[in-house]
């Protein structure tokens, strides 16, 4: 993938080192020019690719080894062929250069936090090379935190009938070596298809769909792609034996424009049996394997919308089918009263990074999950898209659904999902809903930028409309605040507050917000504590934190900590759990909204979702 939404966070950064890129094949300094930046803060090193000014200033010599620079934003992902995080940074200043390493003795620096991409609990990451049929790619390397390892871009070689296997190199753009299938004798690929030019192509059997109106398809694959195969009326015969997984040199076959409203994969041409084409079997061990290509869910999270992917995961939940009516403009179709409509199914998915990702699926491909929970499902070509949020969307004559209990892969994904390892509480969300109270919610947001606490102050993050995204940041839980807790309405999603007036005469309770009368009153958090990342020398800001985000981050709940706060003997212990998270740094999905209270109208308020340790 290129790289996703661009993090904005503050950092103290070293140039530690600066290697020209060479070109792999001339042995040589590339052209254009270009280089591989090592930078480091007091902790770790960190692999950037210079762009922008950044490479001006290398070129141009104003940005030496051992500068001392302050980013503001950067640019993180996984470039094409690999599964490594790398960095661009986009916009910094430069502070000092001291001639030498300063290393730790740096006055001030942050931690330039660069998560694993592409890495799940299976350890050798399995299931990315199931023998299913799409693409060949070469093995993957063994995933590493690009803020600790090098930074391998490689090249995707066809395995053919070597040996040997694919040797990673090192070059600015990933691309395809183009490798002949056969000893001495060079085919024609499908990725070189072109309208007019009659193909000689070496092939395997992807799909084979039945006869029907006088024409039958078949799509054929090889390592660059896969391609329709149109036969029509008493040509069909000779289709009839083309089942999947057999592989076939056709020859002489004519190549036409894909028909848009026929077109079953995104092809721009499609060949068709005409009197001049012949095929011919042959072997299969001289193809290479094919294999489909999975990506992880949180290889996903950094992506742009739009991009097509393939995914391997175990169907979590499915809801029921919702139907959509008629569409615009449809017409009935012969031998039928009524216009089309339309459906869709929401699925969701989840694979061994325990993160689950929600799905949209129409018509027939959404009809295929009803009643699969639990099982592992193979999707081809879902995009990633917008369905009131973000969300994987099929698409019509492209996305594939499979449901394959034979793939190894599959087996051993399923085999770690009933395992004890998959603990359901490390579950999260890609997109990251959650209610004010800290409850997952089936509506997504995607809070994927990593801001500083005087960014967001600056900015003024949330004053126009609610703003959610990350900190990384230290707590400043205090003793003494018997404001944390309050009694309250005993329902999980409901934080209302009751007032004594609200006591009935029978000493129950009625809550104003949902209406039930309740015995008695049940206590609740309401945290407001200052958190600090180092972008400001004050505790500066402050956040609210309700009833469930409160009990995950003080491991007890608000019932427990109430018993504790009125019992004199259990003081030391109610102070020791309030003060714990103090002892660490936190990831926190903030909310930011601006204050409905009139009299404080330019006030923004922070509510804390969810927290991860650092």
């Amino acid at each position: 993938m290129g790289t996703g939404q661009p993090d904005h966070y503050n950092a103290v950064l070293q140039v530690v080192r600066i290697d020209v890129v060479m070109d792999p094949v001339r042995n040589e300094p590339a052209q254009p020019a270009d280089w591989s930046v090592v930078m480091a803060d007091a902790t770790r090193c960190l692999r950037v690719i210079p762009r922008g000014r950044m490479r001006q200033e290398i070129s141009s010599g104003t940005l030496p080894v051992w500068a001392v620079i302050e980013v503001f934003e950067y640019m993180q992902g996984t470039p094409e062929g690999s599964n490594r995080g790398v960095v661009v940074i986009k916009d910094y200043a430069r502070l000092r250069n001291p001639g030498r390493f300063e290393g730790a003795s740096m006055s001030q620096h942050y931690i330039f936090t660069i998560p694993d991409i592409g890495t799940g609990e299976i350890p050798d990451n399995a299931h990315l090379q199931a023998g299913f049929p799409m693409q060949l790619h070469a093995p993957r390397a063994r995933a590493a935190n690009a803020a600790q390892k090098r930074v391998m871009w490689r090249t995707v070689r066809a395995e053919g009938n070597s040996d040997r296997p694919p040797e990673p190199t090192t070059t600015i753009t990933p691309r395809t070596v183009v490798v002949p299938m056969h000893p001495n004798a060079v085919f024609t690929e499908v990725a070189q298809i072109r309208k007019g030019v009659r193909v000689d192509l070496a092939c395997r059997v992807y799909e084979q769909n039945p006869p029907r109106h006088g024409r039958q398809m078949v799509v054929l694959i090889d390592r660059t792609g896969e391609i329709e195969f149109m036969a029509f009326g008493d040509f069909m015969e000779n289709t009839a034996d083309m089942v999947f997984g057999t592989t076939w040199r056709i020859q002489g076959a004519e190549v036409t424009e894909n028909p848009d409203e026929y077109g079953r994969v995104p092809h721009k041409y499609r060949l068709v049996w005409d009197k001049h084409t012949t095929k011919t079997a042959i072997p299969a061990g001289p193809l290479p394997l094919i294999f489909f290509n999975y990506s992880l869910i949180n290889e996903i999270e950094r992506m742009d919308q739009g991009r097509v992917v393939d995914l391997m995961a175990v169907v979590l939940r499915v809801a029921n089918r919702i139907s959509s009516g008629v569409l615009p403009g449809a017409k009935p179709t012969k031998g039928h009263r009524q216009a089309p409509s339309s459906s869709r199914v929401e699925a969701w998915f989840l694979d061994d990074t325990k993160v689950v990702v929600r799905g949209v699926f129409f018509d027939n491909t959404g009809n295929q999950f009803i009643g699969r929970e639990g099982q592992v499902v193979l999707l081809k070509a879902v995009t990633l898209s917008w369905f009131n949020g973000p969300c994987l969307k099929s698409e019509r004559a492209h996305t594939r659904v499979f449901f394959d209990h034979n793939n190894p892969s599959a087996q051993r994904l399923l085999q770690w999902y009933q395992s004890e390892n998959n603990d359901n509480a490390q579950w999260r969300t890609l997109t990251g809903g959650y209610s004010a109270d800290g409850h997952p919610l089936p509506n997504f947001v995607m809070p994927n930028a990593t801001y500083s606490i005087a960014h967001a102050i600056n900015k003024k993050l949330g004053a126009k409309s609610k703003t959610t995204f990350y900190i990384e940041a230290n707590l400043k839980l205090e003793i003494g605040r018997p404001d944390y807790i309050y009694l309250g309405c005993p329902y999980d999603e409901c934080n209302k507050k009751f007032l004594d007036e609200w006591q009935n005469a029978d000493q129950s309770w009625t809550c104003r917000a949902c209406g039930v009368t309740f015995p008695v009153r049940g206590p609740k958090y309401h945290l407001n504590f200052a958190i600090k990342d180092g972008s400001m020398q004050q505790w500066t800001k402050y956040i609210h934190v309700f009833n469930g985000a409160a009990t995950r981050l003080l491991n007890q709940t608000a019932g427990t900590m109430y018993g504790w706060m009125m019992n004199r003997a259990y003081i030391p212990t109610f102070e020791a759990a309030i003060l714990a998270p103090n002892a660490h740094r936190w990831r926190i999905v903030i909310e930011a909204t601006a204050s409905r209270d009139s009299r404080y109208k330019d006030r923004i308020n922070w509510v804390a979702l969810h927290f991860e340790r650092l």
